[in-house]
């Protein structure tokens, strides 16, 4: 079944290039690349999107929701709950707890720095592959610079954010996930691989 729409813009393009036979094989050039480019949106658009709306979730992470103010204080007094729910603690108690509950949220904190980039690292990585598919070096290099300049980006906004302050230690933290997330592709990778090909001979010997 012919599509109407496709039918009056097909019926324009010819029209217009009986108009202008001299200018008719730029048209068909252009046509065809207007063609390829929206073929390929449509291929990368199921990959890159998770990659925009983790760096979406990043970018908001980045603002006053992810200050120390907003994530400290709750980690401590959810843990000093827990732990001390039966007996009030001294003045000395209490100022070691807190230091060593302040230590365990810097960790916790520098711990999502990783998580954050090694998982979109993973699906940078997933994008490249199936839009591009580069080869292994390129495609990790690839992914880790991606993700570097997103956590440089990321830290000069926070600079700007009243509660948050910019770190190049907490971009080095970064660019340490992004290889933790190139290494997990990787490996996942090779795994596929092998699977595939011991099915492969599976069905070879069948």
């Amino acid at each position: 079944m012919t599509n109407p729409e496709c039918s009056v813009r097909d019926a324009g393009f010819w029209s217009q290039a009986e108009r202008y036979p001299g200018q008719a094989s730029s048209l068909v050039r252009s046509a065809t690349l207007s063609q390829r480019l929206r073929t390929a949106a449509r291929r990368q658009l199921p990959y890159l999107a998770p990659a925009l709306a983790w760096m979406a979730v990043i970018a908001m992470l980045s603002t006053d929701v992810g200050s120390s103010s907003r994530t400290t204080d709750p980690v401590i007094r959810v843990v000093r709950r827990l732990l001390f729910r039966t007996r009030r603690l001294t003045p000395t108690e209490l100022a070691l707890l807190s230091a060593e509950l302040e230590l365990l949220s810097v960790v916790l904190r520098k711990s999502a720095h990783v998580f954050e980039y090694a998982v979109l690292t993973l699906l940078l990585c997933r994008w490249l592959r199936f839009s591009f598919a580069p080869s292994k070096l390129v495609l990790h290099s690839v992914a880790i610079a991606m993700a570097g300049c997103s956590a440089r980006i990321d830290e000069l906004h926070q600079l700007f954010v009243p509660s948050r302050t910019g770190s190049a230690v907490d971009v080095l933290i970064d660019v340490a996930g992004a290889v933790v997330g190139t290494v997990i592709f990787a490996y996942y990778r090779r795994a596929a691989e092998e699977r595939g090909q011991r099915q492969l001979v599976a069905g070879t010997d069948s």
